[in-house]
């Protein structure tokens, strides 16, 4: 496993240039790096990584659903209603 220094699609294809090797390259989800990735070698198996693909996913999810659902349910902020002991 390695992990690159520099975070740029230069460094990537610059690296995968040098290891002809790699079958299979984890990375974040960047479009710049897919293309990078795809351009050093058309061969070599691409996969998001556990984290980024939640992560990505959660804030997908968030702005999908505040569009949705954040505009079809009013919110009343009411303190009244929150000092209120349930029924």
């Amino acid at each position: 496993m390695a992990l690159l220094e520099e975070l740029n699609a230069d460094a990537v294809r610059s690296w995968l240039k040098k290891h002809k090797n790699i079958k299979i390259v984890s990375w974040d989800g960047s479009l710049l790096f897919k293309q990078a990735i795809q351009e050093s070698d058309g061969k070599v198996m691409q996969l998001t990584d556990r984290w980024h693909l939640n992560h990505n996913f959660n804030e997908r999810m968030e702005r999908i659903l505040s569009q949705i659902v954040g505009s079809r349910i009013p919110i009343h902020h009411n303190e009244a209603q929150h000092n209120q002991e349930p029924e």
